[in-house]
């Protein structure tokens, strides 16, 4: 990237200038870092009787997980209140 932008600096050409700027910034789009700011709270509504359903972080949302998905009786849930200590 810095090549490009020291190459973009010494052309006189400004079609050239404008190409090598655009490959700079292509590479500079490429390894920028992402932070999400923002978290769009997803529902996930099922039945007792279906299991290994998860919210992810994926655009899928909770059918990044479908090949997980099994029916069955229904397990009980656990609860702050009810997660077992170790007994002490």
């Amino acid at each position: 990237m810095t090549s490009l932008l020291q190459a973009a600096d010494v052309e006189l050409d400004s079609t050239i200038r404008a190409q090598l700027v655009d490959g700079a910034m292509a590479i500079m789009a490429d390894d920028m870092p992402s932070l999400p700011l923002y978290w769009s709270p997803t529902l996930l509504f099922y039945r007792t009787t279906v299991h290994g359903l998860a919210l992810n972080a994926s655009t899928q949302g909770p059918f990044g997980s479908v090949e997980d998905w099994q029916k069955g009786s229904p397990e009980p849930v656990q609860t702050p209140g009810s997660w077992s200590t170790g007994g002490h």
